[in-house]
């Protein structure tokens, strides 16, 4: 099978190596790859160079700053806790400005304020940028508040895809129904 990946017209896969600092693509997965040696500043002044230094800029305190590691810039990821971590990558992600995020459980450690908190600064990213954003998560409201369009899954299967009140209005099997019953959204 062949094909390309396009982000916005560009091929960021398909035929022609880009280097992953290249493709505009924020990638979070359950695995944080944070690096153990570099503080949180200097994790954002790595990614927002593209990989090329460490010296710590103004903009990189504010990123913490807005994932709530006010305060964190000098502390390695040893020495924060899970959710810290957790914010600490995402905040190295966003420091890249991508175009397209991939989100893999991204509040999974995180208390349900910080999670809304961290929810609008990825908001508030997709308007200012156009940044899409992909976000597989077992939470239906982390799902609901941080889309345009559910896909549910069920048993490796496509369910259902569609925008929350459609699938709210007409689920597509008793699953589904039973799954819009748990949302306190």
């Amino acid at each position: 099978m062949r094909g390309a990946i396009r982000l916005g017209g560009a091929v960021v896969d398909g035929g022609v190596f880009i280097p992953p600092a290249k493709r505009a693509i924020g990638l979070l997965g359950q695995e944080l790859g944070l690096w153990p040696h570099l503080t949180a500043a200097q994790h954002i002044a790595f990614a927002r160079s593209g990989g090329r230094r460490l010296r710590r800029e103004t903009g990189d305190i504010e990123l913490l700053d807005r994932v709530g590691l006010y305060g964190h810039a000098d502390a390695v990821p040893a020495r924060m806790s899970g959710g810290e971590q957790q914010r600490l990558a995402l905040a190295r992600i966003l420091a890249c400005q991508p175009r397209l995020l991939l989100l893999d459980e991204p509040f999974a450690n995180v208390d349900p304020v910080l999670s809304a908190d961290l929810l609008s600064l990825l908001d508030d990213l997709q308007r200012r940028s156009a940044c899409a954003r992909i976000m597989v998560t077992h939470s239906l409201d982390d799902a609901i508040r941080g889309s345009d369009r559910i896909a549910i899954l069920y048993q490796g299967t496509l369910i259902q895809n569609a925008p929350w009140p459609d699938v709210s209005r007409r689920p597509a099997n008793e699953w589904v129904k039973k799954l819009r019953n748990l949302s306190s959204c």
